[in-house]
């Protein structure tokens, strides 16, 4: 009998919770209209939504949709020069999809040297940050070299159940990032997550906030809106409507700016359905603007 041997891990390695992650690209891009729903979706989702005793209306497919499918594939060139290959990639997001089916396994057909790809659901906002934890679990544990974090928010609601405000996407829309060894952008730190009452929240981000040393600016999430205390010189919120891919979003749309002089950006968000709050540390490297 063949035993396979046990890859053994070097003791002095960095944990995973402290090993650089190199930023080489970050892209935003909000959806139009999209294409319309397949004939399958009419069969498919009234089946699914009658098994949890909701009504699907044959009129909710008559308009068109931007499904994860449609979005990440539509990412990959905004991640050029590094659209060639991964070795992990990850799909997260708040939303169901409109789509059935796994989108990532259709990134083989755009992405000549695909790797392993999964997603990461279920963790509300925080989501995107369980994701990115989980990639650098990857990269420490397999020696993964360039990872791929892909956030979307899809907002196509094919049933008339009430859904929370702050879940709710208004646009369709989508994050691409991209860790390699030869990213030259900054350096993302592996996010942290913590339980968290809504009561402890001013306590814990002004905790992270003195950790972190001096901040040039904070992207919070819109559930942190009366808990940061001491806001720093530049904080820019969430846009409504965005529930995942808004602080992203907003950190790709801050970055060429704040490159002029380098510096560390927070960012934070809390999901109270879970209780926790979420931080991730970017040092940007400086460079020239734009």
């Amino acid at each position: 009998m063949y035993v396979a041997p046990v890859r053994q891990r070097d003791p002095v390695r960095a944990r995973p919770d402290r090993i650089p992650l190199p930023l080489a690209r970050i892209a935003h891009r909000v959806f139009g209209e999209g294409g319309p729903f397949g004939w399958d979706d009419h069969v498919y989702f009234p089946d699914l939504m009658r098994s949890y005793g909701v009504a699907c209306r044959p009129e909710q497919f008559a308009g068109r949709r931007n499904s994860f499918m449609d979005m990440t594939s539509a990412m990959v060139p905004r991640l050029h020069p590094y659209a060639d290959r991964f070795d992990v990639a990850v799909l997260t997001g708040v939303t169901p999809d409109s789509q059935p089916g796994f989108p990532m396994c259709h990134l083989s057909n755009h992405v000549p040297g695909a790797g392993l790809s999964f997603a990461v659901f279920d963790h509300g906002v925080v989501g995107p940050f369980a994701a990115l934890h989980t990639l650098a679990s990857c990269v420490w544990a397999d020696g993964a070299s360039r990872a791929v974090l892909l956030v979307v928010d899809q907002s196509t609601v094919l049933h008339d159940e009430p859904v929370p405000e702050r879940l709710r996407a208004r646009q369709d829309s989508a994050v691409g990032l991209v860790l390699d060894p030869a990213g030259e952008l900054g350096t993302v730190h592996v996010p942290r997550s913590v339980p968290a009452a809504e009561r402890e929240l001013p306590d814990l981000l002004a905790a992270v906030r003195a950790g972190a040393g001096p901040v040039r600016a904070v992207l919070g999430g819109l559930g942190l809106r009366a808990h940061l205390p001491d806001p720093p010189p530049e904080l820019r919120w969430s846009a409504a409507g965005l529930p995942a891919t808004g602080i992203w979003a907003a950190l790709a749309a801050g970055l060429p700016g704040w490159r002029d002089r380098g510096g560390r950006v927070l960012l934070a968000d809390y999901e109270p359905d879970q209780q926790r709050l979420a931080t991730c540390l970017v040092d940007l490297a400086p460079g020239r603007p734009g």
